[in-house]
């Protein structure tokens, strides 16, 4: 199991809008993260950056799984309004994996 964690923004004036909009989440779009091996997975918001702390199996094979999804590419679209990715990978468009430091 790999612990990922990436930094994202909300848009500005987007943060409560992206908080409403993941009161929700599609529950096809879990059964996407489930099937491409994400075991944990948790947003924290900070005024308007976003961080993600998540638990998976293999995180290049579920980034590819994800990727190729028609209902994860929707809820990105639809998502993608509301924030920006500061320094994202450019082959996965996905935010850049932060380096981990210490954990418990």
């Amino acid at each position: 199991m790999t612990r990922i964690g990436h930094v994202w923004r909300a848009k500005p004036g987007k943060i409560d809008e992206y908080k409403r909009f993941h009161a929700k989440v599609w529950p096809e779009l879990e059964q996407v993260l489930r099937e491409a091996g994400i075991t944990t997975y948790v947003i924290y918001a900070y005024d308007d950056i976003l961080f993600s702390h998540m638990e998976v199996e293999d995180y290049d094979r579920m980034v590819e799984r994800f990727n190729g999804d028609p209902v994860a590419q929707r809820w990105e679209d639809e998502v993608g309004e509301l924030i920006e990715y500061v320094g994202a990978d450019p082959a996965s468009g996905w935010p850049r994996v932060l380096e981990e430091v210490w954990a418990l």
